[in-house]
């Protein structure tokens, strides 16, 4: 009868396990000796990016070696993932948003004293970004591997600001509203920054407890700041430039760093970082870095 059926590696376990267990380590109680609780079998199929096949395949093969049905587990992160000859990982990624908020004070029609914000203005404010890169992975060897990173991004702020000429409006029974008269720009600013990225590491593990890595971030920024504001209240016209730049620079940043697994929870890094940023001529030869998890 089926209810009556021992697994083979049960049955071994209290015949033989337990007694070997308890005389190789001394065991005084049989409780004390290891338990097998779960056995669990898993597959990685890396090709079923280009066959989904593989994995109802590869599901079928474990249903039968387990005698259960096999549970699927897919990535949740879209990476596309590009095999090379000579063994490198290239992938392609990239995300990005958009956000906008506008405060309408002229859409108000009735007198209140605000604890924030400008009672004499619309106010828009906008940003958005967008970033995209390819990263290359290629192991040199089982305790060596290279890991580079080329993006592109995006980053804009913008900002507009319109000025109301308000009067307030009494009628014979006492109720009061808010009437506009005019509305024209205030101050407006755009900052734009355009950069490219660059990124590549050695990463090198000595022993289970032990990774050194090194290597360096580059970035070189684009950027267009514009930013205007209205000098007389009264005038619509007489507006003023307060920023108008447009240039570039280059942030270079080697760096070494050491890892040490003290535990399986517990990792303390340690680092040197240099730095130099072209804007300022600025230079630090040596940083140290440490970290604690």
């Amino acid at each position: 009868m089926i209810q009556d059926y021992t697994p083979r590696l049960k049955e071994r376990y209290h015949s033989e396990i337990i007694a070997e267990l308890t005389e190789k380590f001394g065991y005084k109680s049989s409780m004390r000796v290891p338990k097998l609780t779960k056995i669990v079998l898993s597959q990685g199929v890396g090709d079923a990016v280009a066959d989904k096949k593989l994995i109802e395949n590869a599901a079928a093969d474990l249903s039968r070696i387990a005698g259960q049905k096999a549970i699927t587990t897919l990535s949740k992160k879209d990476i596309s993932n590009f095999k090379l000859r000579k063994g490198g990982n290239l992938s392609a990624w990239g995300m990005g948003g958009k956000s906008d908020i506008a405060i309408m004070i002229s859409e108000k029609t009735e007198y209140t004293t605000d604890l924030y914000g400008e009672g004499d203005r619309d106010q828009y404010f906008g940003t958005s970004m967008g970033v995209t890169g390819l990263t290359y992975k290629k192991a040199i060897n089982e305790k060596t591997f290279v890991s580079s990173t080329l993006a592109l991004s995006q980053e804009i702020q913008r900002a507009n600001h319109d000025y109301l000429q308000r009067s307030l409006n009494v009628t014979a029974g006492g109720d009061t509203s808010i009437q506009i008269n005019a509305i024209y720009p205030l101050m407006a600013y755009t900052f734009t920054t355009n950069k490219i990225s660059s990124y590549s590491a050695v990463n090198h593990k000595i022993n289970k407890q032990h990774l050194i890595k090194f290597g360096y971030n580059a970035d070189f920024f684009l950027m267009n700041m514009k930013d205007s504001a209205l000098v007389d209240y009264d005038d619509s016209t007489a507006f003023f430039t307060r920023w108008d730049y447009e240039g570039s620079c280059v942030l270079i940043q080697p760096f070494i760093q050491w890892k040490w697994r003290m535990s399986d929870n517990t990792d303390f890094t340690a680092g040197i970082h240099s730095q130099y940023f072209s804007m300022s001529n600025s230079l630090s030869p040596a940083e140290l870095r440490l970290g604690f998890k």
